[in-house]
């Protein structure tokens, strides 16, 4: 299975459901989902925030799809330029 790549959108994470763990550091619980068929933008997966607060549909986050690349190696610069063009 290749690598996925996307981005998440940081301004619609609810600061509510972003926990502090004993170490300090801050974490947000997610889930990764496969979508029944790719966006129009070749997502073939979304993000979306575990938890709920009262009254609000869990958010929707990021969009992940297959990357090109087979490593773990950082994005390419053609890679960066379509994680840039996602639109949210």
């Amino acid at each position: 299975m290749n690598n996925l790549y996307g981005s998440i959108c940081l301004s619609d994470i609810p600061k509510e459901l972003i926990q502090v763990g004993k170490n300090g550091k801050k974490y947000l619980n997610i889930y990764v989902n496969a979508r029944r068929e790719p966006s129009q933008w070749g997502h073939t997966h979304y993000i979306k925030v575990a938890g709920r607060i009262q009254g609000q549909n869990t958010p929707y986050i990021g969009d992940l799809k297959p990357s090109s690349q087979t490593t773990t190696a950082a994005p390419s610069a053609n890679d960066t330029q379509q994680m840039n063009d996602v639109p949210f």
